[in-house]
């Protein structure tokens, strides 16, 4: 908060706050003579050594030695700054805060979009709760195990079918067009320029920041729809990759704790917010960006990552226990057993059996040697150098030396070759000496070739076509290419479209690190993308017959080829790859292989 508040009015407010009634929302207080006790929030204690005295307005803790004010406990316990300490106690109390010493005015351009996103909230979850249309909606939640509490404490919502039912109901409140535009609530046709409701028909959950103000939404379907799950856009209040879902509730028990659990999803952080785990986070995608890694481990010292155990789960897994370890946080990964997610479990076996799992969580590299070892055949040398190389991606992104020493001894063991080669290899890969890649010159990486230059077709007609964006989904699924290049280049295509952003290629340069920015030119380069439908069929059946191929010499070479299931497997895989090899349209054009 730029600028001084008057002492006066620190101590007006201090004196004016009833400091027994604010600590008691977070701890549960019992009177003992002219004071309060209980367990302290700062440290594991059974026996209360906590102490609030309100004659003094402090606060006292026998047991760890914390202590202090008003203020000092909503810093501490809340990780606030001092000035937004002053600014929730004064806003708890009704008192209006002064103008600030040397402070330039408040934005009030920002105030009216955090006005707009509060008036959106209350809208929205006033529908799904009053029955006018979200009856439906109120009901899916009901079947998914949310009470009324936690569905009013959270705010979900309901956003009507109607181009402009949100829309007149905001300008009917008083406000302007313009601020609905700039908060995200409202999109711009491109057609005739008229201003539309963002989120028509969906299952809303507010995105707060983390003081507790309203800045954006995730919207849901209900139904088959496309996409499933929508943000706002990026705005001057919100900016997808710096957001966690429920940090703003959960970040006082992640402080006391130290740690904190990365979900998936909106619903898996609801069902265990319902179970009683309270120190849980989402991203507002599928892995945790590096800015979201950074915010997290502001309060927390270990991450447990619980996505789900498929293809995407496990990249966004290793994605972002990489980002969270350049963080400095230590990583533990989280399986749970069957394929279920954390909704599916915690509801079928409730929290203590959750809170089994935790206790047997892996660490991060630990989970990836594990994997590695499934599916790769560590007998063959190409595959062992393969084997190395993905372990010291992850090794590549400690910032704690220690964990760095000891991540390359366990990678040294795996591989089994001596630390000072892993060592050795790491700086290169660090300094960004090229290096053999693994097994060149092999039939798999013939294929992998094809799968690339397919890629670069597919995200180029995306680029030129947006349309497709989607179109790629429902034939790859949602994590549809190999290479990181691809991947990271995809997700920023299909959040800009989702967004309703209309250039995506200026979207790409200003929302991708300058690293990636010849591999948007690259794509801008590719010309020959008509017909674009004949152009997606061949790209798509290229990549999934990669897909198979591999997968078919991954069975081969299995323990058991010629078992039953495997040869199972094998026909049903061969099938496949038979019929999408009759399907490729002929070209006039060549993807090169």
């Amino acid at each position: 908060m730029a600028g001084y508040l008057p002492d006066d009015f620190i101590d007006t407010l201090r004196e004016q706050t009833d400091i027994v009634e604010v600590i008691g929302q977070y701890v549960e207080l019992r009177r003992r003579g002219q004071s309060w006790v209980g367990l302290c929030p700062f440290h594991t204690e059974k026996t209360p050594s906590f102490t609030v005295t309100p004659s003094r307005d402090m606060f006292k803790c026998f047991g760890c030695g914390k202590g202090g004010d008003i203020y000092s406990f909503m810093m501490d316990h809340q990780q606030l700054s001092f000035g937004q300490a002053v600014e929730q106690l004064a806003g708890r109390a009704g008192i209006p805060m002064p103008r600030q010493t040397g402070a330039v005015s408040d934005d009030s351009g920002r105030k009216r979009l955090f006005y707009a996103n509060e008036f959106a909230g209350q809208y929205y979850h006033g529908l799904l709760t009053g029955g006018k249309g979200g009856a439906k909606a109120l009901d899916y939640l009901k079947k998914r195990g949310l009470d009324e509490k936690l569905i009013a404490e959270f705010e979900l919502g309901w956003a009507p079918a109607g181009r402009d039912e949100f829309k007149n109901a905001a300008l009917g409140h008083g406000i302007v067009e313009d601020d609905l535009v700039s908060a995200g609530l409202l999109g711009v046709s491109e057609q005739d320029g008229k201003k539309f409701d963002r989120f028509r028909n969906r299952l809303l959950f507010p995105i707060r920041d983390s003081r507790g103000r309203t800045i954006g939404f995730g919207g849901r379907v209900l139904d088959d729809s496309l996409p499933k799950y929508l943000n706002t856009s990026d705005t001057e209040l919100f900016h997808k990759g710096e957001v966690l879902f429920g940090l703003d509730k959960a970040r006082g028990q992640i402080s006391r704790e130290s740690t904190a659990l990365v979900v998936e999803g909106y619903m898996d952080l609801l069902s265990l917010w319902q179970a009683g785990v309270r120190n849980v986070v989402a991203p507002l995608g599928t892995a945790l960006t590096s800015g979201q890694a950074r915010l997290l481990a502001r309060y927390a010292k270990e991450v447990f990552l619980l996505y789900d155990a498929d293809r995407a789960g496990l990249k966004a897994t290793f994605r972002g226990g990489d980002g969270l370890l350049a963080a400095g946080v230590a990583v533990r990964v989280v399986t749970l057993p069957g394929g279920q997610d954390p909704d599916d479990y915690i509801r079928a076996n409730g929290r203590e059996k959750f809170e089994s799992l935790l206790a047997g969580a892996e660490d991060l590299l630990e989970r990836k040697i594990e994997i590695l070892k499934r599916k790769l055949k560590l007998e063959v040398v190409s595959q062992r150098e393969l084997a190395a190389d993905k372990c010291l991606e992850t090794v590549a992104r400690c910032s704690n030396e220690l964990v760095r020493e000891l991540y390359m001894q366990k990678t040294a063991e795996f591989i089994g070759v001596p630390q000072s080669v892993i060592a050795e290899r790491l700086r290169r890969v660090s300094e960004g000496a090229p290096r053999r890649k693994s097994g060149a010159g092999r039939s798999g990486d013939k294929a992998a070739e094809k799968k690339s230059t397919s890629a670069g077709y597919l995200l180029a007609l995306c680029l030129r076509n947006p349309e497709y964006i989607e179109r790629v989904q429902e034939k790859l699924g949602r994590d549809p290419f190999e290479r990181e290049n691809h991947e990271r280049v995809f997700e920023a295509m299909l959040t800009a479209w989702e967004d309703g952003v209309r250039n995506i290629g200026e979207a790409l340069y200003t929302n991708l690190p300058e690293e990636l920015h010849p591999e948007i030119a690259r794509l801008r380069e590719i010309d020959d993308l008509e017909p674009a439908g004949e152009v997606f069929d061949r790209a798509w059946r290229k990549i999934e017959i990669g897909r198979i191929e591999e997968r078919i010499r991954a069975v081969i070479g299995g323990k058991d080829p010629e078992g039953q299931s495997a040869r199972e497997e094998l026909k049903t895989l061969r099938d496949r790859l038979v019929n999408l090899q009759r399907e490729l349209p002929g070209a006039c054009w060549l993807i090169k292989n």
